[in-house]
């Protein structure tokens, strides 16, 4: 075990090993971040509803990766490429909403988005030439809007 994500590999398959859930592993950095992603059989009770059990099983094990590692290190966890699919899907929700946006000429609401699905939107439509975004609210009530941009 010479690489970091050898280590947070390892620890990380430990973890699972001891909440009795086995998969195949795989961890994989990128600009800062240890993307791991856990391929089970069943995957929904991982998940959760909205990936709720999935943001806690990642908090957790960030929390044991920061303390075995004796630094605070950016792990994001995958269950069965779940987070991958959903960004897909707001990415296409974002792209079919812009269009709803400039056409109709009326700011559309989003609502019920958890922060990365959030930020995916404004990432996506921060070069669209038609319309801009902004988030409003707090907490849970948070919303993202995307606006028409006023034509001259």
């Amino acid at each position: 075990m010479n690489t970091k994500s050898d280590k947070i590999s390892a620890k990380a398959k430990e973890f699972f090993d001891k909440i009795e859930v086995s998969g195949d592993l795989s961890c994989e950095e990128k600009d800062d971040y240890f993307y791991l992603n856990l391929r089970v059989d069943e995957p929904a009770g991982l998940i959760g509803y909205h990936g709720q059990t999935l943001e806690a099983l990642q908090l957790i094990l960030n929390l044991i990766l920061t303390k075995y590692l004796g630094e605070y290190t950016k792990v994001v966890l995958d269950i069965s490429d779940w987070r991958k699919r959903r960004e897909e899907t707001i990415k296409e929700m974002a792209q079919k909403t812009a269009i709803k946006a400039k056409f109709s000429g009326e700011p559309q609401i989003l609502s019920g988005l958890k922060a990365f699905e959030r930020r995916i939107i404004h990432m996506i439509l921060a070069d669209h030439p038609d319309v801009t975004t902004e988030s409003e609210g707090e907490g849970e009530e948070r919303v993202i809007k995307i606006l028409p941009k006023k034509k001259d």
